[in-house]
């Protein structure tokens, strides 16, 4: 997948470091948290499926580096708590991955006007929140 294409830093050179991923139960989001928990980060998680969160932090082996949080990136109250406890669990993070998103198929044309307002909110709104509360605290 993509994350094979991209070197792998030093051993050490994330040990401690904070990183948050957004829709970590997802194909790249799982990739994202393999990686950074491989070299050393502490791993911050979240999406809406708490179950397929709780896999992953399993198959991770790094219990004591890795925080789970659900989350509906939609809900301003969800976001605020995301953020909240980013902080109050792990500090101000050093990497924030924005990954959560939804893809609907079908045409530009076909897509009702409430599914484009859903894929907006997820695919950008929610991108520029967490980004901004985060990098706020």
């Amino acid at each position: 997948m993509i994350m094979e294409h991209i070197p792998e830093p030093a051993a050490n050179e994330f040990d401690g470091k904070i990183v948050v991923i957004t829709g970590a139960s997802g194909i790249y989001g799982g990739q994202f948290a393999r990686r950074f928990s491989r070299l050393g980060a502490r791993v911050f998680l979240t999406d809406r499926d708490l179950v397929a969160l709780t896999a992953l932090k399993a198959e991770l082996n790094a219990e004591d580096r890795i925080v789970l949080h659900a989350a509906d990136l939609t809900s301003a109250r969800d976001l605020e708590e995301l953020s909240r406890s980013v902080v109050d669990r792990l500090g101000i993070p050093d990497v924030v991955i924005n990954n959560a998103g939804i893809y609907p198929f079908g045409g530009l044309f076909d897509t009702p006007l409430e599914t484009f307002d859903s894929i907006f909110s997820v695919n950008v709104r929610a991108a520029f929140e967490v980004t901004r509360r985060l990098s706020s605290e």
